[in-house]
C-alpha cells in the first residue's frame, strides 16, 4: 500500500509517495497567502499519481512553527502512560506556549520515571489536514512533529531544520529523536551557512535537493505505534465508552423490559430473551467503565500531586522577565543560572555599575555582587562591558501565580 508523507511548513507543503521505503514521487508547493492550508494540500495532491485502489494512507509531519516538542520533568512517578497523557492534556497551558492559538496534545514518550517527551500541535493545522484528507478520500493515519520524522530520513547524529522564522536543532540515534532545542536568532547565520544534511539512500534518488523532502519522506517511515503521534481519526481525543453511555443503554433496556411485561406471555418471553442477550453485550462495557473509574481516581491523585509540586516551584519564566525588564537599555543577558538559593547571570551592558543597581531593584533579589573582572568588548560599533553578577533570594520569595 502506498503511504503519502506530508511535510507541513509555515510557507510550503511537501508530499512524498512511498511504497516499502522506495520513493515513487515527490512534489512541493507554496502555501497560499490566504492561509487555506486544506486547499493547498488538496491542490498539491491532485497533481500526484494517487491509486484508486487500495486508497493510500497519509501521515503528516508538522514543522516546528506549528508544533512544540518538549521534554517535561518533575511529573509524578506513580502515574502510568494513560494518566500522564491526561496530565499533559489538562495542563497544556502550563507546559506549552499558546500565542492565542488552541493546542491539541499527542501521546507521550516516557524516558525515565518522572520525565517524558510531549508534543502540542496548533489545532488549525490539524483540522486543515483532516479536512484535506476527507476531500481527497484518503485515510489520515496520524500526525507527528517534523522532528520525529526527520531522523528516519537523515543520516548522522544531528541536523538543523528551518520552518519559516522558527529554526531548531535535532539530535537523533537509531532513527529516533533524542533531544531538540529551538535556536535563537543570534545563531541563524550559522544555520544559513550549514551544509545540507545527508539523506538516506532511498531519498537520494531525488537528487541534490532531496534533503528538502526529509520531513515528508520521514513521515512515510514512522511506525504505526509511534507514541508521540496524534491519531485524530481513531477517536484518541475522546473516549467513546463512558459510564454515561452505559447508563443510557441500561435505562433504555429497562424501559424495554417494562414494556414487555405489559404484553402477552409469548411476546414477553421473546422480549425477555432478546433483552438477556443485549445485557450480556453490555456487561463488558460496564466492566470497562468500572476500570475507567479506578483510572480516574488514580489520575485525580496524580493531578493533586502535580498541583502540590507546581505550588512549591518558583516561576523561572517570571523571574527571567523581571531580570530582563530591569536591565539598562542596551544590555544583553548572556547566561542565567538559577537555583533555590539564588543565581548567577552573565551579561553585556553599557555600564556594569548600572546593571548591578538594576539587579538590586528586582523583587526578592538580595546582595548582588560582581564576580571576577569586568571586561570591555566591542560589539559592532558599540563598546560594552561584560560582567558576571551573583545574587541570592530573600526568605520571603514565593512562586509567581
Amino acid at each position: 500500500m502506498m503511504r503519502i508523507g506530508l511535510g507541513i511548513a509555515s510557507d510550503r507543503v511537501r508530499a512524498v509517495g512511498a511504497r516499502d521505503g522506495d520513493v515513487l514521487w515527490a512534489i512541493e508547493g507554496e502555501r497560499s497567502a490566504d492561509g487555506e492550508l486544506a486547499d493547498d494540500i488538496v491542490t498539491l495532491l491532485r497533481h500526484a499519481a494517487l491509486p484508486h485502489w487500495p486508497r493510500p494512507v497519509v501521515v503528516a509531519a508538522i514543522g516546528p512553527a506549528a508544533s512544540q516538542t518538549k521534554r517535561l520533568t518533575g511529573l509524578p512517578t506513580m502515574a502510568g502512560d494513560t494518566a500522564l497523557r491526561s496530565i499533559v492534556r489538562e495542563s497544556t497551558p502550563r507546559f506549552f506556549l499558546r500565542n492565542g492559538i488552541s493546542l491539541v496534545t499527542s501521546g507521550v514518550r516516557v524516558e525515565e520515571p518522572g520525565s517524558l517527551w510531549a508534543v502540542a500541535f496548533d489545532v488549525p493545522e490539524v483540522r486543515a489536514i483532516e479536512s484535506a484528507c476527507r476531500t481527497l478520500g484518503v485515510r489520515l493515519r496520524m500526525i507527528v512533529p517534523s522532528i520525529v520524522a526527520l531522523p528516519l530520513a537523515l543520516e548522522g547524529g544531528s541536523t538543523e531544520w528551518s520552518d519559516g522564522e522558527v529554526r531548531c536543532e535535532v539530535a537523533f540515534a537509531g532513527g529516533k529523536m533524542r533531544s531538540t532545542r529551538r535556536l535563537s536568532p543570534q545563531m541563524y547565520d550559522h544555520l544559513d551557512n550549514a551544509i545540507a544534511p545527508t539523506v538516506v539512500a532511498s531519498l537520494r534518488t531525488l537528487g541534490e535537493e532531496a534533503w528538502r523532502y526529509a520531513d515528508a519522506y520521514g513521515a512515510t517511515q514512522v511506525r504505526d505505534d509511534e507514541p508521540l503521534a496524534l491519531r485524530p481519526s481513531t477517536g484518541e481525543l475522546s473516549d467513546g465508552t463512558t459510564k454515561r453511555g452505559v447508563r443510557i443503554a441500561a435505562a433504555a433496556l429497562l424501559l424495554t423490559l417494562i414494556t414487555a411485561i405489559a404484553t402477552p406471555v409469548v411476546a414477553r418471553a421473546v422480549e425477555s430473551r432478546r433483552i438477556t442477550k443485549e445485557l450480556a453485550t453490555i456487561a463488558p462495557r460496564s466492566r470497562r467503565a468500572e476500570l475507567e473509574e479506578v483510572d480516574l481516581a488514580r489520575m485525580s491523585a496524580a493531578l493533586s500531586e502535580v498541583a502540590r509540586f507546581d505550588a512549591s516551584r518558583r516561576s523561572m519564566v517570571g523571574l527571567l522577565a523581571q531580570l530582563t525588564r530591569a536591565m539598562p537599555e542596551g544590555s544583553v543577558l548572556v547566561t542565567v543560572r538559577i537555583d533555590s538559593a539564588g543565581g548567577i547571570v552573565a551579561l553585556m551592558t553599557p555600564r556594569a555599575s548600572s546593571a548591578l543597581a538594576a539587579l538590586d531593584s528586582v523583587a526578592h533579589v538580595r546582595a548582588p555582587q560582581i564576580l571576577g573582572p569586568v571586561t570591555k568588548e566591542l560589539v559592532g560599533a558599540r563598546e560594552l562591558e561584560r560582567v558576571t553578577v551573583q545574587f541570592r533570594f530573600d526568605s520571603t520569595t514565593r512562586r509567581s501565580q
